[in-house]
């Protein structure tokens, strides 16, 4: 088979930045979820000890949120989390809602 010439298509998606385990943040968080039964499906806090990680069960298994990281919710109401270096790379911040 030849190597195929591929293009990510434009899929919109919601996100929100980690900034730690804080009131602002969990405002966010539920948010975006849109109830805290989602919240609890697809994140969990683990005591650690230098504090609290986050993790996002994600599609593919459990993943760290690492702060400053972009947390993003997805066409399929998936989340998933990356890293900001990634995220400006890869996405674009468009204002107001998206169709």
């Amino acid at each position: 088979m030849p190597i195929l010439n591929v293009m990510k298509m434009p899929i919109p998606a919601q996100a929100i930045i980690y900034t730690g385990k804080n009131e602002k943040f969990m405002a966010d968080l539920l948010e975006l979820t849109a109830s805290i039964e989602q919240m609890q499906t697809w994140f969990c806090w683990v005591e650690e000890d230098d504090g609290y990680a986050l993790y996002i069960q994600t599609l593919e298994g459990r993943m760290l949120v690492t702060l400053g990281s972009y947390i993003i919710k997805g066409n399929i109401n998936e989340y998933w989390s990356s890293k900001a270096e990634v995220f400006t790379m890869t996405y674009k911040i468009m204002r107001g809602p998206i169709n």
